[in-house]
């Protein structure tokens, strides 16, 4: 049972070179490991990046939007103008026809006429209507 000195050196040798090897391959393990989160960063990044591209593209669509919207406002706004002209010409058109009818009914009963439409800031007229038009 006595080991000689050779055999103890070659074991102890044996002992080292199982040492280097168990630690080389923690290494490679460690470099593999390593590669991995490597690659795991660098798909993180990419999508990232994707993410990123495509936040700017919403942020250029929102921008347009916000330009449409603008031009709809502006429109729809010019369009309630345009609405409250006409609403004020069949408004006149309105007052036309009733002194009409008053004057026609006058002429009926024999009463005086005023041969003349009366000419008030109630009524606009076609000239005065077209320039408030295209001021809108």
């Amino acid at each position: 049972m006595h080991e000689t000195m050779h055999e103890k050196t070659h074991k102890i040798a044996q002992i080292k070179r199982c040492k280097k090897e168990l630690h080389i391959n923690l290494l490679n393990q460690e470099i593999q490991r390593a590669k991995i989160l490597e690659e795991r960063l660098r798909l993180k990044e990419i999508t990232i990046e994707n993410a990123n591209q495509e936040l700017n593209k919403l942020k250029q669509e929102i921008t347009l939007l916000k330009g449409i919207i603008e031009k709809k406002n502006k429109t729809i706004n010019a369009l309630q103008k345009k609405i409250e002209i006409y609403e004020i010409q069949i408004k006149n058109l309105l007052l036309k026809i009733f002194y009409f009818e008053n004057r026609e009914e006058q002429r009926q009963r024999g009463e005086p006429v005023d041969p003349y439409l009366p000419r008030s800031n109630a009524f606009i007229g076609e000239h005065e209507f077209n320039q408030q038009f295209n001021q809108q």
